[in-house]
């Protein structure tokens, strides 16, 4: 899996990938607002749980 930096290249808009933030050291699937944000979660309200990650990478092809 390759890492890429957000600041270099960003996803589509609607992708899902996993996403690196470097502040607090976690890696988990979320989809591109297309902003730089990237959304992981929905709280219990319905309200969007996002995040500006550092790097992000393509998720891998899903088993057959």
């Amino acid at each position: 899996m390759d890492w890429l930096k957000i600041s270099d290249v960003k996803p589509r808009k609607g992708e899902d990938v996993i996403v690196y933030c470097l502040d607090t050291d976690e890696q988990f699937v979320a989809f591109s607002l297309g902003d730089g944000r990237f959304q992981f979660a929905v709280d219990k309200n319905g309200i969007a749980i996002c995040c500006r990650p550092s790097h992000w990478a393509e998720l891998p092809n899903a088993p057959v």
